[in-house]
């Protein structure tokens, strides 16, 4: 991943797949942190995103040099999430979810899409700001695939433009997602072509962070896209 170049790594101890089930604080701490001591020890430089929901986990992640937390939940799963923010000065991705992974793809609706994940980012931005938190340090993701239909995955990527109200950059993590395979009828080690094009989308209606699997790919392909419009 760094040989390809990678801005930041990012690393979670807890599949939030859809149907996914989830453990155990311990069990989360004893796979994630020994990764983190590994890294840090062996690439000191590299700058380090921690995927969790759990507060305990992103307070002891600090001591592993960890500069991000990317919490999938937009700090509703654990109400001291933001606190541990606040505490620690770490930069976050607020990202949008409905439901928990287990039952979040069983009938996901909405009566506005966009304006309901809006109004789910400003209350998570607001917990922060009301503490004096530096804006600079939120990046924000619609969630593509947490509690979303296909359709649902189409329309936030059409309309990335409309999440940058609060003025910080989107972030999209749609990576062999299962909309890709539904589309193209690719099984998820068959997405490459699909998730370039997809993150290409969405890079021209307004998202600027990738979170992916294939760094080398979709970079260049980025590197590409960014060229040609500027």
């Amino acid at each position: 991943i760094l040989n390809e170049k990678a801005n930041i790594v990012d690393i979670g101890a807890v599949s939030t797949r859809p149907f996914s089930e989830t453990v155990t604080l311990e069990e989360e701490k004893k796979r994630l942190f020994p990764v983190l001591e590994a890294i840090k020890k062996r690439f000191p430089q590299v700058i380090l995103s921690v995927d969790t929901f759990n507060s305990s986990v992103a307070k002891e992640a600090f001591e592993y040099d960890v500069s991000i937390i990317n919490d999938i939940s937009g700090f509703t799963f654990d109400e001291k999430m933001s606190e541990c923010i606040l505490d620690c000065n770490y930069s976050c991705v607020i990202m949008h979810i409905k439901g928990k992974p287990k039952i979040m793809q069983e009938n996901p609706m909405y009566q506005n899409l966009i304006t309901e994940i809006n109004e789910f980012f400003e209350n998570a931005i607001n917990k922060l700001l009301t503490n004096n938190f530096d804006k600079k340090k939120i990046v924000l993701d619609p969630g593509i695939g947490f509690g979303k239909t296909l359709s649902h995955n189409i329309d936030i990527i059409k309309n990335i433009e409309s999440f940058k109200i609060f003025g910080r950059p989107i972030l999209v993590g749609l990576s062999r997602k299962s909309f890709i395979g539904n589309i193209l009828n690719k099984d998820v080690n068959e997405r490459l072509f699909g998730t370039i094009g997809a993150n290409i989308a969405s890079y021209f209606n307004g998202a600027r962070i990738f979170r992916v699997h294939d760094v080398a790919a979709n970079k260049e392909a980025l590197e590409l896209a960014y060229q040609l419009n500027n």
